[in-house]
Protein backbone atom coordinates (compact mmCIF):
# COMPACT_ATOMS: atom_id res chain seq x y z
CA UNK A 1 0.00 0.00 0.00
CA UNK A 2 2.58 2.44 0.92
CA UNK A 3 4.37 1.82 -2.46
CA UNK A 4 0.93 2.80 -4.26
CA UNK A 5 0.98 6.18 -1.98
CA UNK A 6 4.66 6.67 -2.87
CA UNK A 7 5.29 5.77 -6.36
CA UNK A 8 1.82 6.27 -8.31
CA UNK A 9 0.16 8.93 -5.95
CA UNK A 10 -3.11 6.79 -6.25
CA UNK A 11 -4.52 5.16 -2.57
CA UNK A 12 -7.52 3.74 -2.26
CA UNK A 13 -8.64 3.94 2.15
CA UNK A 14 -9.91 0.86 3.75
CA UNK A 15 -13.67 0.04 3.37
CA UNK A 16 -13.81 3.35 0.48
CA UNK A 17 -15.61 0.58 -1.75
CA UNK A 18 -18.71 0.84 1.06
CA UNK A 19 -18.96 4.65 0.01
CA UNK A 20 -19.38 3.92 -3.88
CA UNK A 21 -22.27 5.65 -5.16
CA UNK A 22 -21.42 8.79 -3.57
CA UNK A 23 -20.92 12.36 -5.72
CA UNK A 24 -17.00 12.11 -4.74
CA UNK A 25 -16.67 8.47 -6.45
CA UNK A 26 -17.06 10.12 -10.19
CA UNK A 27 -13.24 11.08 -10.40
CA UNK A 28 -12.39 7.89 -9.42
CA UNK A 29 -9.69 6.65 -12.65
CA UNK A 30 -10.07 2.92 -11.76
CA UNK A 31 -12.16 0.90 -9.43
CA UNK A 32 -9.95 1.27 -6.51
CA UNK A 33 -7.91 4.56 -6.72
CA UNK A 34 -8.24 7.91 -6.92
CA UNK A 35 -5.89 10.87 -7.94
CA UNK A 36 -4.33 12.16 -4.17
CA UNK A 37 -2.41 15.78 -4.69
CA UNK A 38 1.33 15.29 -3.65
CA UNK A 39 0.29 17.54 0.14
CA UNK A 40 -2.07 15.08 1.07
CA UNK A 41 0.27 11.81 0.18
CA UNK A 42 2.85 13.68 2.21
CA UNK A 43 0.29 14.60 5.27
CA UNK A 44 -0.90 10.76 5.00
CA UNK A 45 2.97 9.42 5.20
CA UNK A 46 3.45 11.89 8.35
CA UNK A 47 0.30 10.14 9.60
CA UNK A 48 1.89 7.27 9.60
CA UNK A 49 5.28 8.13 10.99
CA UNK A 50 3.09 9.33 13.77
CA UNK A 51 0.96 6.44 14.34
CA UNK A 52 4.49 4.74 13.79
CA UNK A 53 5.64 6.69 17.18
CA UNK A 54 2.43 5.96 19.38
CA UNK A 55 2.61 2.37 18.40
CA UNK A 56 5.94 1.73 19.40
CA UNK A 57 5.76 1.64 23.33
CA UNK A 58 7.76 3.19 25.69
CA UNK A 59 11.17 1.97 24.69
CA UNK A 60 10.93 1.99 20.99
CA UNK A 61 8.58 4.71 19.89
CA UNK A 62 11.06 6.39 17.78
CA UNK A 63 12.79 3.18 16.42
CA UNK A 64 9.57 2.73 14.73
CA UNK A 65 9.36 5.98 13.75
CA UNK A 66 12.88 5.77 11.87
CA UNK A 67 11.88 2.73 10.17
CA UNK A 68 8.17 4.34 9.14
CA UNK A 69 10.47 7.72 7.88
CA UNK A 70 13.66 5.11 6.22
CA UNK A 71 10.59 2.85 4.11
CA UNK A 72 9.12 6.46 3.01
CA UNK A 73 12.37 7.62 1.27
CA UNK A 74 14.51 4.49 0.44
CA UNK A 75 13.28 4.41 -2.70
CA UNK A 76 13.59 8.38 -3.64
CA UNK A 77 16.80 9.10 -5.83
CA UNK A 78 17.88 11.89 -3.54
CA UNK A 79 17.58 9.48 -0.89
CA UNK A 80 19.32 6.22 -1.73
CA UNK A 81 21.72 5.96 1.20
CA UNK A 82 19.21 6.22 3.65
CA UNK A 83 19.49 3.30 5.47
CA UNK A 84 18.80 4.03 9.11
CA UNK A 85 16.99 1.29 10.89
CA UNK A 86 16.85 2.62 14.44
CA UNK A 87 17.38 5.90 16.47
CA UNK A 88 20.64 5.01 17.52
CA UNK A 89 21.79 4.82 13.94
CA UNK A 90 21.20 8.54 13.50
CA UNK A 91 24.15 8.95 16.25
CA UNK A 92 26.17 6.47 14.57
CA UNK A 93 26.59 7.76 11.34
CA UNK A 94 27.37 11.64 12.43
CA UNK A 95 30.78 12.13 12.11
CA UNK A 96 32.56 14.75 14.50
CA UNK A 97 34.84 16.82 13.04
CA UNK A 98 38.25 17.48 14.61
CA UNK A 99 37.72 20.57 16.99
CA UNK A 100 34.97 18.57 18.76
CA UNK A 101 37.73 16.19 19.92
CA UNK A 102 40.17 18.55 20.85
CA UNK A 103 41.36 17.92 24.45
CA UNK A 104 39.12 20.97 26.23
CA UNK A 105 41.34 24.42 27.61
CA UNK A 106 40.21 25.78 30.50
CA UNK A 107 37.59 27.96 29.69
CA UNK A 108 36.07 24.80 27.78
CA UNK A 109 36.30 23.13 31.68
CA UNK A 110 34.98 25.77 33.55
CA UNK A 111 32.05 26.13 31.16
CA UNK A 112 31.34 22.47 31.25
CA UNK A 113 31.90 22.85 35.17
CA UNK A 114 29.41 25.90 35.62
CA UNK A 115 26.81 23.68 33.49
CA UNK A 116 27.12 21.02 35.54
CA UNK A 117 26.33 22.89 38.67
CA UNK A 118 23.05 24.53 37.32
CA UNK A 119 22.14 21.23 35.05
CA UNK A 120 23.33 18.05 36.45
CA UNK A 121 24.42 16.96 33.43
CA UNK A 122 28.14 16.35 32.68
CA UNK A 123 28.87 17.37 28.85
CA UNK A 124 31.18 14.48 27.51
CA UNK A 125 32.97 17.06 24.77
CA UNK A 126 33.05 20.75 26.18
CA UNK A 127 34.12 22.23 22.73
CA UNK A 128 31.20 20.96 22.17
CA UNK A 129 29.20 22.93 24.51
CA UNK A 130 31.60 25.68 24.24
CA UNK A 131 30.11 25.89 20.50
CA UNK A 132 26.73 26.38 21.96
CA UNK A 133 27.65 29.46 23.46
CA UNK A 134 29.89 31.00 20.44
CA UNK A 135 27.39 33.89 19.22
CA UNK A 136 27.67 34.29 15.20
CA UNK A 137 29.29 37.65 15.19
CA UNK A 138 32.62 36.41 16.66
CA UNK A 139 34.65 36.80 13.42
CA UNK A 140 35.44 33.48 12.07
CA UNK A 141 39.71 33.91 12.19
CA UNK A 142 38.99 34.46 16.40
CA UNK A 143 36.57 31.47 16.75
CA UNK A 144 38.26 28.51 18.37
CA UNK A 145 34.86 26.58 17.81
CA UNK A 146 31.65 26.98 15.03
CA UNK A 147 28.92 29.14 15.93
CA UNK A 148 25.63 28.14 17.62
CA UNK A 149 23.83 28.13 14.94
CA UNK A 150 23.62 24.63 13.25
CA UNK A 151 23.38 23.27 17.28
CA UNK A 152 20.33 25.65 17.54
CA UNK A 153 18.81 24.03 14.02
CA UNK A 154 19.11 20.83 15.79
CA UNK A 155 18.24 21.86 19.26
CA UNK A 156 14.51 23.96 17.60
CA UNK A 157 13.76 20.76 16.15
CA UNK A 158 13.71 18.33 19.25
CA UNK A 159 12.29 20.99 21.33
CA UNK A 160 9.35 21.48 18.78
CA UNK A 161 8.90 17.49 18.81
CA UNK A 162 8.85 18.16 22.68
CA UNK A 163 6.13 20.45 22.46
CA UNK A 164 4.52 19.08 19.89
CA UNK A 165 4.09 15.82 21.61
CA UNK A 166 3.84 17.28 24.82
CA UNK A 167 -0.18 18.92 23.38
CA UNK A 168 -0.54 15.83 21.76
CA UNK A 169 -0.93 14.04 24.47
CA UNK A 170 -2.02 16.15 26.68
CA UNK A 171 -5.23 17.70 24.90
CA UNK A 172 -6.68 14.30 22.92
CA UNK A 173 -9.51 15.97 22.02
CA UNK A 174 -8.24 18.96 20.32
CA UNK A 175 -8.64 18.94 16.35
CA UNK A 176 -5.04 19.76 14.75
CA UNK A 177 -5.93 23.48 13.98
CA UNK A 178 -6.09 24.15 17.94
CA UNK A 179 -3.49 21.97 18.52
CA UNK A 180 -1.17 23.91 15.97
CA UNK A 181 -2.71 27.13 17.05
CA UNK A 182 -1.34 26.32 20.61
CA UNK A 183 1.88 25.09 19.39
CA UNK A 184 2.70 28.46 17.79
CA UNK A 185 1.41 30.42 21.09
CA UNK A 186 4.01 28.13 23.01
CA UNK A 187 1.23 27.26 25.21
Amino acid sequence: MLTDIKESHTWFPPGFRLLQGRDFTKNLKAEDSHDLSKKTIADVCEALIAAAVLSGGKDHRFDMAVRAVTSFVKNDTLTVSHTVTSWADYYLSYTKPKWQDNVPNGYESDLAQQVFKKLGYQFKCPALLRSAFTHSSLPRQLAVVPCYQRLEFLGDALLDMVCVEHLFRRFPDKDPQWLTEHKVRGV
